[in-house]
């Protein structure tokens, strides 16, 4: 039955629709599925508190500053930066910051990408919908591409840029002005697009050879935090290298871009290796895998 669905779907592949055949229907699909799905709206709210607390801190930090007793402001005289400290909490210039903070996922982003991108293609193996679908008018190319690329925008949708549109005007108000320094945010919202399109296809690759959320979780987070282990292993030379080659430091070259530093050409050409790397080896093993 498994080998007369890919038959079948090649067969109609080459007749009909090419190499995406089914794209545009399979993309309405998931982006329903998700819409239905409790994951996307529990997503949406954590991400919405956290840059709620992201935007209100610094104001709160600023009100317990400005509580010091007026002695301690005789040793802070006027013009100081210790004087000027409340300020620089909340101005024009610190909403840059914070609105970057909240554009990158408020650190909590890729930990929740891969709790909530683990059941991308398990679900559906356990179930047979993953089979029924190939036995439809629908390369297997269209079903990667599409599970992809819903999966990362519309993460990318809840963990930035919403959160980014209903943070804005509120901090305009609060910091009494409009950010110093957009491209900042704008930057931090597209690096972590990024680093969401590699966490999502990472997910997709281990789940061909997993069939268990529990397995994929603990490794994709494994490799995002063995850095911080194998660093305190390693002999202090190879620690900039681990930075640099680590499959899941693809963000790195362009976040320090956006830290005012000089682009890596090494760690550059790693990221692009990884990314096109993985990319190959997920649309290549799922297009001979048999599905059942």
């Amino acid at each position: 039955m498994v080998e007369v669905s890919r038959s079948m779907t090649r067969t109609v592949t080459r007749a009909q629709g090419g190499p995406l055949l089914g794209f545009g229907p399979f993309v309405r699909k998931e982006a329903h599925e998700w819409r239905r799905s409790k994951r996307l709206w529990i997503l949406l709210v954590l991400m919405l508190l956290f840059s709620l607390f992201a935007l209100l801190g610094p104001i709160g930090l600023r009100a317990l500053v400005q509580t010091v007793p007026a002695a301690s402001e005789m040793s802070a005289p006027a013009g100081t930066a210790l004087a000027m400290l409340p300020d620089a909490f909340v101005s024009p210039a610190a909403l840059s910051n914070t609105l970057a903070v909240i554009a990158s996922g408020s650190g909590m982003a890729l930990f929740l990408l891969v709790l909530t991108t683990a059941n991308i293609l398990v679900v559906e193996r356990q179930s047979g919908t993953l089979a029924w679908n190939l036995t439809k008018p629908l390369a297997r190319r269209s079903l990667v591409l599409a599970k992809w690329g819903v999966a990362t925008l519309l993460f990318w949708l809840a963990s930035s840029i919403v959160p980014l549109l209903l943070t804005f005007i509120p901090g305009v108000l609060l910091y009494g002005g409009l950010p110093t320094d957009p491209l900042l945010v704008l930057g931090t919202s597209l690096v972590l697009l990024l680093s969401s399109a590699f966490g999502v296809l990472l997910v997709l690759f281990l789940s061909l050879f997993l069939n268990n959320q529990g397995a994929i979780i603990g490794i994709a987070l494994g490799l995002y935090f063995a850095p911080l282990a194998l660093g305190n292993a390693l002999p202090e030379a190879m620690r900039p290298w681990l930075e640099r080659l680590w499959p899941t430091h693809v963000d790195r070259p362009f976040s320090a871009l956006l830290a005012g530093q000089p682009l890596d050409p090494i760690a550059l050409v790693a990221a692009v290796a990884w990314f096109i790397g993985l990319t190959a080896l997920t649309f290549t093993i799922f297009q001979r895998q048999e599905v059942n």
